[in-house]
């Protein structure tokens, strides 16, 4: 209980950013929005790194919760709810995909269908945390998804969950294949 009280959404006003922390020129999509919830500290930190790195897959549902309920409070409508795909590596080592476990239970709370094969990593990319910088952190996630030829994303409008986002390049990388493949 007192894990859980530490833990309260951000108020609204700042709950909506800019994808990209550090914007850059000639970004096709400038102004992809990015909804934050809640700030990366306190308990979240820990409950992030149990469910990373400690197969704590209990947590995923938890964080699924808290998210899906601010989604549903704030009244935001999507077609579908798409997780960041993990590399076939990360899947390896961990057994899952945490921003999946996160993704389909905002979808059981919130009621926006759920998808899980609709991006594909197509690189094995180095964890976002070793990136030295910013432009590091850019050039790690490029051309590092694709859409699944079974899917026809035209006119859909579409939530990308992942369990962390710092600099927002994973997500923004993400977000322009959807945009490009008509989302």
């Amino acid at each position: 209980k007192s894990c859980m009280s530490s833990i309260f959404p951000i108020e609204n006003t700042r709950r909506w950013n800019l994808c990209i922390a550090e914007p850059f020129d000639g970004d096709k999509y400038p102004g992809l929005p990015l909804y934050v919830p809640f700030a990366y500290q306190g308990q979240l930190i820990h409950m992030i790194y149990g469910l990373k790195f400690g197969g704590k897959k209990d947590l995923g549902e938890l964080i699924g919760l808290l998210l899906g309920k601010c989604i549903k409070n704030d009244e935001i409508t999507a077609d579908l709810d798409i997780p960041i795909p993990l590399s076939e590596v990360r899947m390896k080592e961990r057994g899952y995909n945490q921003a999946d476990l996160i993704a389909s239970t905002v979808a059981r709370v919130s009621g926006i269908p759920y998808a899980s094969d609709v991006l594909i990593r197509t690189k094995n990319t180095s964890r976002q945390a070793e990136c030295k910088n910013n432009e590091e952190r850019f050039m790690n996630v490029r051309s590092a998804f694709a859409l699944n030829s079974k899917w026809d994303i035209t006119g859909a409008t579409v939530i990308l969950i992942d369990d962390v986002v710092t600099t927002g390049n994973t997500m923004h990388e993400a977000a322009c294949v959807l945009l490009d493949c008509g989302a």
